[in-house]
């Protein structure tokens, strides 16, 4: 399997769609899977974000 690190402006270019349309099916799973999980991961920290702050604001009144 070979790593594939794509930068968000190549992932929107033509060099980024060549590279990923050389891979084979089941590495392009991995990397939307990889995808997912850093989406997964973010959304987590802002929602708690989000509890911690609203808390933190209605505790101070």
């Amino acid at each position: 399997m070979t790593a594939v690190n794509l930068s968000p402006s190549q992932l929107k270019s033509e060099e980024g769609l060549r590279v990923i349309s050389k891979l084979r099916k089941n590495e392009i799973k991995i990397i939307c899977f990889e995808y997912k999980k850093i989406l997964y991961f973010k959304n987590d920290i802002y929602h708690y974000w989000f509890i911690f702050a609203k808390g933190t604001y209605f505790n101070t009144r």
